[in-house]
């Protein structure tokens, strides 16, 4: 009886270390997440910025060349 006693015991102990690191993949997981949707919102402004100033540098160019189809004096 006493060997069941100690084994139990050292399963709860097993158990709530498990329910430790259990916990902390959950708070990395968070971390995870957060950094990526920073990662991504950062992402998607810097493709919105290139795509601006790629059409800007073509209309400029074309303007320069005389082949814009806007503003033409």
């Amino acid at each position: 009886m006493v060997a069941l006693r100690a084994r139990v015991q050292d399963a709860e102990v097993r158990l709530e270390k498990l329910q430790e690191v259990r916990q902390d993949l959950d708070r990395l997981r968070d971390r995870v997440e957060v950094c990526l949707s920073g990662l991504v919102t950062m992402l998607t402004a810097c493709g919105t910025a290139a795509r601006k100033a790629r059409r800007t540098t073509n209309w400029c160019t074309n303007a320069w060349n005389g082949t814009s189809t806007r503003f033409e004096f």
